[in-house]
């Protein structure tokens, strides 16, 4: 084939008849045809042709990207027309011999000439026109994704105000007469829940809106058909994954499940224990946290790699030896932690250390405040706390006092009245006092009793509440006080 151009030729009569090529209500190219023969078939290639040169002015790119924008194509005794490289029309001689020329040189000219005329004044036109599309649909999606985009946060907005206004009353899940999740979890699972679904939403409104403009214009189109591919590719493999990763996800699901059950059932046995509804000899009290840690410490174990297992299959992938090494290492760095547990779960067990207790832990004394499974908490006499780790017994011994340290303060009272009456008006002056004082009278004389006060140690003021109650009652006469100073000692 080989395509021409050059000066318009002379034609003979045309037939009178004709079938029109129209694109948008234009006559691009008109198929001449004798009255009674060729009349429905060039109204057949017409139509044809028009859906054609439909096709090929508004695709987004030529059909072959070396074509040029109109090729007329002489093939022996036919003429093929193509725009852009879509097949238009073919003629023959008989649409030559109606359109009033001699040879198909001159008729492929003639048919050259009047499809580039008009094809490059309206592919001009549908430029022009896709351009000023692109540009109004894409600040049309622009407005619909900001608009979208503020509905969307108004309706989470309003969503977390009735989770705030409603949270107190949220009801708990109730299973088995037990609260499994209580009003005010399940209120912070909500929240939490609007949180993501509100990330998720904005991503998708602003994710959308990018996607509709940059399918707009084709480079960007390219980009995004690719992206989605491999999107959707990747999409199809998680799905794929995840439904072979059912079965193993229920089972995990199922496990947790009597996991969390397992552990419901312990606190409530060791709530019974703890409230005497159940009594067996060697379960008191004082034995409850460890019960409940070593308890808590089993189920783990049992239940933990069985999940594990359910939800990889097996324990040679590289994502489940990074978690063996991982937990390795976690349990290497809490070995004094764990040993200090054993420690305080053989002290707690046996019930030899108990808040109330006064003891000595090396250079540290004071009263046992309180007492877990790790460490133990003491007040020494002056004041403040000491937090002694339970791994500690096993380097320091200790020593249990039978009785708090106390101060004692000795002086004199001149003899006005009888013994009685002396230590009863003592009791009611020191009556009033947060901390209890214990008054004796070491000895008697012919003119003096000679006193003894003493009260716990810890008790900061006791020296300046003895000086100033004694010297009222000095001065007020309810009691005279010997010559003797009064003198404070410790034991």
């Amino acid at each position: 084939m080989k395509s021409i151009s050059g000066a318009r030729p002379q034609v003979l009569q045309k037939a009178s008849e004709f079938a029109p090529v129209i694109f948008r209500e234009k006559t691009a190219f008109k198929i001449y045809h004798e009255k009674k023969d060729g009349a429905e078939s060039a109204k057949r290639r017409a139509k044809k042709a028009s859906n054609a040169l439909e096709k090929a002015l508004t695709a987004a790119a030529p059909l072959n990207p070396e074509s040029t924008q109109v090729d007329v194509l002489l093939d022996d005794d036919k003429v093929e027309v193509r725009i852009r490289g879509f097949k238009i029309l073919q003629l023959d001689k008989a649409d030559m011999k109606a359109s009033g020329f001699k040879n198909l040189k001159d008729y492929q000219e003639q048919v050259s000439m009047d499809f580039s005329a008009f094809v490059g004044e309206e592919f001009d036109r549908v430029q022009i026109q896709r351009i000023a599309l692109q540009f109004f649909l894409s600040v049309f999606f622009a407005l619909m994704g900001f608009v979208v985009f503020r509905k969307t946060r108004t309706a989470f907005n309003q969503a977390d105000l009735i989770i705030e206004q409603k949270r107190e009353s949220f009801k708990p899940f109730v299973f088995m007469s037990e609260n499994l999740i209580s009003g005010q979890a399940l209120g912070g699972i909500l929240a939490i829940t609007l949180v993501i679904g509100r990330v998720f939403a904005y991503f998708v409104v602003i994710f959308t809106s990018l996607a509709a403009i940059s399918g707009q214009f084709r480079f960007s189109r390219n980009i995004m058909s690719d992206f989605f591919s491999q999107i959707l590719k990747q999409t199809f493999k998680t799905f794929q994954s995840l439904l072979e990763a059912i079965p193993g996800l229920l089972l995990a699901t199922t496990l947790l499940f009597f996991f969390y059950l397992s552990l419901k059932v312990l606190n409530l046995f060791l709530k019974g224990v703890r409230s005497g509804r159940i009594s067996w000899a060697f379960l008191m009290a004082n034995r409850i946290p460890v019960l409940r840690f070593w308890g808590t410490a089993l189920l783990c174990t049992f239940f933990f790699p069985l999940v594990i297992a359910s939800l990889f299959g097996r324990f040679h992938s590289p994502l489940e030896i990074i978690v063996i090494i991982m937990a390795t290492v976690f349990g290497l760095a809490t070995i004094p932690v764990l040993a200090s547990i054993a420690v305080g779960s053989f002290v707690l067990w046996h019930g030899s250390l108990r808040p109330g207790l006064w003891i000595r832990i090396g250079e540290k004394s004071g009263e046992i405040t309180d007492i877990n499974l790790h460490k133990m908490i003491i007040v020494p006499e002056v004041g403040g706390r000491v937090h002694v780790p339970m791994l500690q017994l096993l380097f320091k011994s200790w020593s249990e006092s039978k009785d708090n340290p106390k101060r004692e303060y000795f002086f004199t009272i001149k003899r006005q009245a009888s013994l009685d009456k002396t230590l009863e008006t003592l009791t009611q002056l020191f009556s009033d006092q947060k901390e209890a004082f214990e008054i004796t009278c070491l000895s008697v004389s012919k003119n003096e009793f000679s006193i003894r006060l003493r009260t716990p140690s810890f008790f900061q003021e006791a020296r300046a509440t003895v000086l100033k109650i004694l010297s009222d009652a000095n001065d007020s006469g309810v009691l005279e006080l010997g010559p003797q100073p009064v003198e404070e000692k410790y034991f």
